[in-house]
């Protein structure tokens, strides 16, 4: 799969965004050998019930945490689904 500097964009704005909301990470590092990461792949709800975030926060940070670049939000649709979140 070729490098998108695009969608890897996308995931860094990702790991801000939470470290900002949350003040904290939601793994150590994003890859299967990392347990909170494995986790957050196999159960869609895992940052909900792990971080104090919204469902529409946690809808949003499923978008941009895709495993596959090319399904990750894109920025200017990441822009309007952040002014759309009420919490």
């Amino acid at each position: 799969m070729p490098y998108s500097n695009r969608s890897n964009d996308v995931w860094a704005l990702g790991v801000i965004l939470i470290n900002m909301v949350t003040s904290r990470s939601p793994w150590n590092k994003a890859s299967t050998s990392d347990d909170c990461f494995s986790d957050f792949l196999l159960h869609e709800n895992y940052l909900r019930e792990t971080l104090p975030i919204s469902m529409g926060a946690n809808a949003l940070f499923r978008k941009i945490f895709r495993w596959d670049p090319y399904e990750r939000i894109t920025i200017p649709a990441l822009r309007k689904a952040i002014l759309k979140l009420d919490t």
